[in-house]
Protein backbone atom coordinates (compact mmCIF):
# COMPACT_ATOMS: atom_id res chain seq x y z
CA UNK A 1 0.00 0.00 0.00
CA UNK A 2 2.56 2.25 1.00
CA UNK A 3 4.67 1.45 -2.40
CA UNK A 4 1.58 2.55 -4.40
CA UNK A 5 0.72 5.81 -2.28
CA UNK A 6 4.49 6.77 -3.27
CA UNK A 7 3.75 6.19 -6.91
CA UNK A 8 0.66 7.90 -6.85
CA UNK A 9 1.71 11.08 -4.90
CA UNK A 10 5.01 10.84 -7.50
CA UNK A 11 2.53 10.95 -10.42
CA UNK A 12 0.42 13.82 -9.33
CA UNK A 13 3.55 16.31 -8.37
CA UNK A 14 4.75 15.42 -11.57
CA UNK A 15 1.48 16.21 -13.19
CA UNK A 16 0.99 19.57 -12.07
CA UNK A 17 4.66 20.42 -12.85
CA UNK A 18 4.43 19.58 -16.23
CA UNK A 19 1.05 21.31 -16.54
CA UNK A 20 2.79 24.65 -15.32
CA UNK A 21 5.14 24.31 -17.38
CA UNK A 22 3.12 23.88 -20.72
CA UNK A 23 1.69 26.92 -19.03
CA UNK A 24 4.71 28.74 -19.01
CA UNK A 25 5.34 28.83 -15.14
CA UNK A 26 9.29 29.31 -14.20
CA UNK A 27 10.03 27.14 -11.08
CA UNK A 28 13.18 28.89 -8.67
CA UNK A 29 14.46 25.94 -6.32
CA UNK A 30 17.43 28.33 -5.02
CA UNK A 31 17.46 32.19 -4.21
CA UNK A 32 21.22 32.76 -3.44
CA UNK A 33 21.98 35.97 -1.47
CA UNK A 34 23.42 38.83 -2.82
CA UNK A 35 27.24 38.79 -3.75
CA UNK A 36 29.95 40.35 -1.56
CA UNK A 37 31.84 43.56 -2.86
CA UNK A 38 34.93 41.09 -2.96
CA UNK A 39 33.59 38.81 -5.92
CA UNK A 40 33.52 40.10 -9.40
CA UNK A 41 31.79 38.35 -12.18
CA UNK A 42 32.15 39.67 -15.83
CA UNK A 43 29.07 38.75 -18.11
CA UNK A 44 29.69 38.82 -21.34
CA UNK A 45 26.45 39.79 -22.60
CA UNK A 46 24.64 42.74 -24.16
CA UNK A 47 24.03 44.76 -21.04
CA UNK A 48 27.66 45.70 -20.92
CA UNK A 49 27.88 46.71 -24.58
CA UNK A 50 29.37 50.21 -24.04
CA UNK A 51 31.65 48.48 -21.50
CA UNK A 52 33.00 46.53 -24.09
CA UNK A 53 32.72 48.98 -26.99
CA UNK A 54 35.05 51.20 -25.03
CA UNK A 55 37.46 48.73 -23.94
CA UNK A 56 37.48 48.33 -27.57
CA UNK A 57 38.22 51.46 -28.84
CA UNK A 58 40.58 52.24 -26.03
CA UNK A 59 42.82 48.43 -27.21
CA UNK A 60 43.09 49.33 -30.50
CA UNK A 61 44.91 52.61 -29.64
CA UNK A 62 47.76 50.22 -28.92
CA UNK A 63 50.52 49.10 -31.48
CA UNK A 64 50.32 45.07 -32.54
CA UNK A 65 53.11 44.77 -30.16
CA UNK A 66 51.52 46.56 -27.08
CA UNK A 67 48.67 44.53 -27.00
CA UNK A 68 50.77 41.22 -27.73
CA UNK A 69 52.64 42.25 -24.73
CA UNK A 70 49.33 42.96 -23.02
CA UNK A 71 48.02 39.13 -23.96
CA UNK A 72 50.99 37.87 -22.23
CA UNK A 73 50.46 39.64 -19.39
CA UNK A 74 47.40 38.15 -18.66
CA UNK A 75 48.55 34.24 -19.20
CA UNK A 76 46.74 34.40 -23.16
CA UNK A 77 48.49 32.92 -26.10
CA UNK A 78 48.15 35.55 -28.91
CA UNK A 79 49.70 33.08 -31.88
CA UNK A 80 46.12 32.32 -33.13
CA UNK A 81 45.32 35.72 -33.97
CA UNK A 82 46.04 36.83 -37.21
CA UNK A 83 44.90 40.99 -37.14
CA UNK A 84 45.27 43.09 -34.82
CA UNK A 85 41.12 42.97 -34.58
CA UNK A 86 41.73 39.32 -33.11
CA UNK A 87 43.81 40.59 -30.64
CA UNK A 88 41.23 43.22 -29.21
CA UNK A 89 38.66 40.70 -29.18
CA UNK A 90 40.33 37.70 -27.72
CA UNK A 91 41.16 40.87 -24.62
CA UNK A 92 37.95 41.83 -24.43
CA UNK A 93 36.45 38.29 -24.09
CA UNK A 94 39.28 37.11 -21.62
CA UNK A 95 38.21 40.11 -19.36
CA UNK A 96 40.95 42.63 -19.92
CA UNK A 97 38.59 45.30 -19.71
CA UNK A 98 39.18 47.66 -16.68
CA UNK A 99 42.88 48.31 -16.83
CA UNK A 100 43.44 49.97 -20.42
CA UNK A 101 45.63 52.99 -20.69
CA UNK A 102 46.00 55.31 -23.11
CA UNK A 103 47.94 54.92 -26.56
CA UNK A 104 51.24 55.47 -25.43
CA UNK A 105 51.51 55.59 -21.91
CA UNK A 106 53.43 52.70 -19.70
CA UNK A 107 51.00 49.89 -18.66
CA UNK A 108 51.75 48.49 -15.03
CA UNK A 109 51.46 44.85 -14.35
CA UNK A 110 48.19 43.28 -12.97
CA UNK A 111 47.99 42.91 -9.34
CA UNK A 112 48.53 39.92 -8.08
CA UNK A 113 45.04 37.85 -6.74
CA UNK A 114 42.22 35.99 -8.39
CA UNK A 115 40.94 36.41 -12.18
CA UNK A 116 37.91 37.60 -12.74
CA UNK A 117 34.83 34.55 -13.33
CA UNK A 118 33.62 35.56 -16.52
CA UNK A 119 30.04 34.18 -17.49
CA UNK A 120 29.63 33.28 -21.20
CA UNK A 121 27.11 31.65 -23.20
CA UNK A 122 27.97 29.51 -26.47
CA UNK A 123 27.52 25.53 -27.39
CA UNK A 124 29.26 22.96 -26.29
CA UNK A 125 28.90 19.59 -28.13
CA UNK A 126 25.84 20.82 -29.16
CA UNK A 127 24.18 21.49 -25.86
CA UNK A 128 23.39 25.18 -25.33
CA UNK A 129 25.41 26.03 -22.47
CA UNK A 130 26.89 28.36 -19.98
CA UNK A 131 30.42 28.55 -19.05
CA UNK A 132 31.37 30.38 -15.54
CA UNK A 133 35.21 30.26 -15.51
CA UNK A 134 38.33 32.12 -14.57
CA UNK A 135 40.42 30.82 -17.35
CA UNK A 136 41.20 31.52 -20.92
CA UNK A 137 40.78 28.27 -23.18
CA UNK A 138 43.66 26.41 -23.51
CA UNK A 139 45.22 26.48 -20.40
CA UNK A 140 44.98 23.60 -18.23
CA UNK A 141 42.26 23.47 -15.29
CA UNK A 142 42.69 22.63 -11.27
CA UNK A 143 38.94 21.95 -11.28
CA UNK A 144 36.01 21.29 -13.75
CA UNK A 145 32.66 21.46 -12.26
CA UNK A 146 30.04 20.35 -14.07
CA UNK A 147 26.35 20.72 -12.96
CA UNK A 148 23.21 19.60 -14.56
CA UNK A 149 20.08 21.27 -14.60
CA UNK A 150 16.05 19.27 -13.55
CA UNK A 151 13.66 18.75 -16.02
CA UNK A 152 11.73 21.85 -17.23
CA UNK A 153 14.56 23.95 -16.38
CA UNK A 154 17.31 25.06 -18.56
CA UNK A 155 21.40 25.47 -18.49
CA UNK A 156 20.55 29.16 -16.67
CA UNK A 157 18.32 27.67 -13.65
CA UNK A 158 21.54 26.52 -11.88
CA UNK A 159 24.08 29.17 -12.70
CA UNK A 160 23.28 31.27 -9.40
CA UNK A 161 23.83 28.34 -7.52
CA UNK A 162 27.19 28.04 -9.00
CA UNK A 163 27.91 31.92 -7.92
CA UNK A 164 26.81 31.08 -4.48
CA UNK A 165 29.13 28.15 -4.93
CA UNK A 166 32.21 30.59 -5.66
CA UNK A 167 31.38 33.19 -3.15
CA UNK A 168 31.96 30.44 -0.39
CA UNK A 169 35.06 29.60 -1.95
CA UNK A 170 38.48 30.84 -0.69
CA UNK A 171 40.95 33.65 -2.16
CA UNK A 172 43.27 31.44 -2.20
CA UNK A 173 41.66 28.42 -3.84
CA UNK A 174 40.24 31.66 -6.37
CA UNK A 175 43.87 32.13 -7.60
CA UNK A 176 43.73 28.33 -9.17
CA UNK A 177 41.94 27.78 -12.69
CA UNK A 178 38.52 27.20 -11.95
CA UNK A 179 35.36 26.00 -14.35
CA UNK A 180 31.75 25.71 -13.96
CA UNK A 181 30.15 24.15 -17.04
CA UNK A 182 26.35 24.26 -17.05
CA UNK A 183 25.17 21.78 -20.10
CA UNK A 184 21.32 22.08 -21.53
CA UNK A 185 19.88 19.06 -22.03
CA UNK A 186 19.36 17.73 -25.44
CA UNK A 187 15.41 17.54 -25.29
CA UNK A 188 13.08 20.75 -25.86
CA UNK A 189 9.57 19.84 -24.00
CA UNK A 190 6.45 20.44 -26.19
CA UNK A 191 4.49 22.95 -25.49
CA UNK A 192 6.79 24.61 -23.38
CA UNK A 193 9.57 26.85 -25.26
CA UNK A 194 12.61 27.37 -22.63
CA UNK A 195 12.12 24.27 -20.53
CA UNK A 196 14.53 21.24 -21.74
CA UNK A 197 14.92 17.39 -20.70
CA UNK A 198 17.70 14.73 -20.35
CA UNK A 199 15.18 12.12 -21.69
CA UNK A 200 11.18 12.20 -21.44
CA UNK A 201 9.11 10.88 -19.24
CA UNK A 202 5.86 9.07 -20.23
CA UNK A 203 3.33 10.05 -17.78
CA UNK A 204 0.90 7.62 -19.28
CA UNK A 205 2.38 4.73 -19.50
CA UNK A 206 3.52 5.62 -15.50
CA UNK A 207 -0.26 5.86 -14.63
CA UNK A 208 -1.22 2.62 -16.64
CA UNK A 209 1.42 0.41 -14.91
CA UNK A 210 0.37 1.82 -11.50
CA UNK A 211 -3.21 1.55 -12.15
CA UNK A 212 -2.64 -2.45 -13.15
CA UNK A 213 -0.90 -2.51 -9.80
CA UNK A 214 3.48 -3.17 -11.18
CA UNK A 215 5.75 -3.19 -7.75
CA UNK A 216 7.72 -0.36 -7.08
CA UNK A 217 10.71 -2.00 -7.13
CA UNK A 218 10.09 -2.96 -10.61
CA UNK A 219 9.70 0.51 -12.04
CA UNK A 220 12.87 1.67 -9.99
CA UNK A 221 14.81 -0.96 -11.73
CA UNK A 222 14.20 0.24 -14.91
CA UNK A 223 16.10 1.77 -17.26
CA UNK A 224 13.72 4.51 -18.97
CA UNK A 225 13.81 4.81 -22.80
CA UNK A 226 16.64 7.71 -23.68
CA UNK A 227 18.27 7.04 -20.27
CA UNK A 228 21.29 5.95 -21.98
CA UNK A 229 21.73 8.72 -24.82
CA UNK A 230 21.33 10.82 -22.12
CA UNK A 231 24.59 9.40 -20.02
CA UNK A 232 26.34 9.36 -23.38
CA UNK A 233 25.28 13.22 -24.64
CA UNK A 234 26.69 14.20 -21.03
CA UNK A 235 29.86 11.88 -21.11
CA UNK A 236 30.83 13.82 -24.97
CA UNK A 237 29.72 17.25 -23.06
CA UNK A 238 32.19 16.87 -20.68
CA UNK A 239 35.39 15.31 -22.48
CA UNK A 240 34.43 18.77 -24.97
CA UNK A 241 34.74 21.01 -21.98
CA UNK A 242 37.87 19.33 -21.18
CA UNK A 243 39.57 19.52 -24.25
CA UNK A 244 38.47 23.26 -24.64
CA UNK A 245 41.00 23.96 -21.23
CA UNK A 246 43.30 21.49 -21.96
CA UNK A 247 42.22 18.96 -19.18
CA UNK A 248 41.72 19.39 -15.95
CA UNK A 249 43.80 17.91 -12.61
CA UNK A 250 40.18 17.53 -10.72
CA UNK A 251 36.65 16.85 -12.26
CA UNK A 252 33.28 17.27 -10.01
CA UNK A 253 30.15 16.11 -11.38
CA UNK A 254 26.82 17.10 -10.06
CA UNK A 255 22.93 18.17 -10.62
CA UNK A 256 19.28 18.85 -9.17
CA UNK A 257 16.68 16.00 -9.93
CA UNK A 258 16.69 14.80 -13.51
CA UNK A 259 19.75 16.44 -13.63
CA UNK A 260 21.05 14.49 -10.10
CA UNK A 261 19.80 11.34 -11.20
CA UNK A 262 21.61 11.17 -14.18
CA UNK A 263 25.20 12.54 -12.64
CA UNK A 264 24.50 9.06 -10.59
CA UNK A 265 24.45 6.80 -14.47
CA UNK A 266 27.58 9.34 -15.50
CA UNK A 267 29.90 8.85 -12.35
CA UNK A 268 29.08 5.04 -13.24
CA UNK A 269 29.76 4.94 -17.25
CA UNK A 270 32.37 7.53 -17.28
CA UNK A 271 36.13 5.30 -17.77
CA UNK A 272 37.72 7.99 -15.07
CA UNK A 273 35.49 8.59 -11.62
CA UNK A 274 34.59 12.02 -10.95
CA UNK A 275 35.95 12.83 -7.97
CA UNK A 276 33.20 13.85 -6.53
CA UNK A 277 29.29 13.92 -7.19
CA UNK A 278 26.80 16.19 -6.44
CA UNK A 279 23.45 14.52 -5.90
CA UNK A 280 20.56 17.21 -4.75
CA UNK A 281 17.41 15.56 -4.66
CA UNK A 282 18.00 12.77 -7.05
CA UNK A 283 16.13 8.82 -6.76
CA UNK A 284 17.10 5.57 -7.91
CA UNK A 285 16.27 4.78 -12.02
CA UNK A 286 18.19 2.38 -13.24
CA UNK A 287 18.34 0.39 -10.11
CA UNK A 288 19.37 -2.87 -11.29
CA UNK A 289 22.22 -2.12 -13.06
CA UNK A 290 23.67 0.85 -10.56
CA UNK A 291 23.23 -2.04 -7.60
CA UNK A 292 26.35 -3.81 -9.41
CA UNK A 293 28.29 -1.01 -10.73
CA UNK A 294 28.44 0.97 -7.46
CA UNK A 295 29.11 -2.16 -5.71
CA UNK A 296 32.60 -2.14 -8.16
CA UNK A 297 33.05 1.76 -7.91
CA UNK A 298 31.98 2.75 -4.63
CA UNK A 299 35.15 2.75 -3.05
CA UNK A 300 36.06 4.90 -5.48
CA UNK A 301 33.05 7.29 -4.97
CA UNK A 302 32.91 10.82 -3.12
CA UNK A 303 29.04 11.47 -2.56
CA UNK A 304 27.47 14.88 -1.41
CA UNK A 305 23.71 13.97 -1.24
CA UNK A 306 20.41 15.98 0.08
CA UNK A 307 16.58 15.67 0.32
CA UNK A 308 13.82 17.16 1.52
CA UNK A 309 11.54 15.12 3.64
CA UNK A 310 8.64 16.85 2.27
CA UNK A 311 9.71 16.04 -1.09
CA UNK A 312 6.44 14.79 -2.95
CA UNK A 313 7.95 14.42 -6.29
CA UNK A 314 10.88 12.20 -5.67
CA UNK A 315 9.76 10.60 -2.51
CA UNK A 316 12.42 10.89 0.45
CA UNK A 317 12.02 7.29 1.08
CA UNK A 318 13.85 5.96 -2.40
CA UNK A 319 16.47 8.90 -2.34
CA UNK A 320 17.43 7.22 1.64
CA UNK A 321 17.95 4.02 -0.21
CA UNK A 322 20.09 5.42 -2.83
CA UNK A 323 22.57 6.97 -0.15
CA UNK A 324 22.15 3.44 1.42
CA UNK A 325 23.77 2.00 -1.91
CA UNK A 326 26.13 4.00 -2.49
CA UNK A 327 27.37 3.37 1.87
CA UNK A 328 26.69 -0.59 1.77
CA UNK A 329 29.42 -0.74 -1.14
CA UNK A 330 31.74 1.45 0.44
CA UNK A 331 31.68 5.06 -0.84
CA UNK A 332 32.33 8.41 1.09
CA UNK A 333 28.75 9.63 1.27
CA UNK A 334 27.86 12.52 2.77
CA UNK A 335 23.76 13.06 3.61
CA UNK A 336 22.15 15.86 4.19
CA UNK A 337 18.23 16.01 5.09
CA UNK A 338 16.20 19.38 5.52
CA UNK A 339 12.34 19.70 6.26
CA UNK A 340 11.82 21.47 3.34
CA UNK A 341 10.14 19.72 -0.50
CA UNK A 342 11.58 19.29 -4.35
CA UNK A 343 14.21 21.99 -3.45
CA UNK A 344 17.92 23.21 -2.95
CA UNK A 345 17.94 24.97 0.77
CA UNK A 346 20.54 27.36 1.36
CA UNK A 347 21.87 24.63 4.28
CA UNK A 348 22.81 22.28 1.48
CA UNK A 349 25.33 24.89 -0.15
CA UNK A 350 28.13 25.24 2.53
CA UNK A 351 27.97 20.85 2.11
CA UNK A 352 28.69 21.28 -1.60
CA UNK A 353 31.38 24.16 -0.84
CA UNK A 354 33.31 22.47 1.80
CA UNK A 355 33.61 19.51 -1.41
CA UNK A 356 34.94 21.91 -3.85
CA UNK A 357 37.26 23.33 -0.75
CA UNK A 358 38.80 20.06 -0.53
CA UNK A 359 39.13 19.54 -4.17
CA UNK A 360 41.16 22.50 -4.69
CA UNK A 361 43.50 22.21 -1.62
Amino acid sequence: VMQRYLILSCICSLTAIFSSCAAGAKFTYYAPPSPSEDFEIVVMDSNQDSLVADATAKLMKLSVKELKQKMLRHKLDPSDCIEKEDLVKKLVAHGAIHDETEAGQPQSEPAAGPRPFQEEKMDIAGLPSVILSNTPAGEQLDLLFVIMHGYGANQFDLVPVGKELLERVSSQSKLKNICFAFPGAPLTIPGYSIGRAWWHIDMQKTMSRFMSGTKLEDILNECPPGFKEASAKAQEFIEAVKSRYGGAKKFMLGGFSQGAILSVQVSLDLPTVPDTVMLLSATIVNGAEWEKKIADRAKQLTIVQSHGKADQLLPFGIAQKLHGMFKSGGANADWTEFGGAHSIPPTVIPKVADALEKLLQ
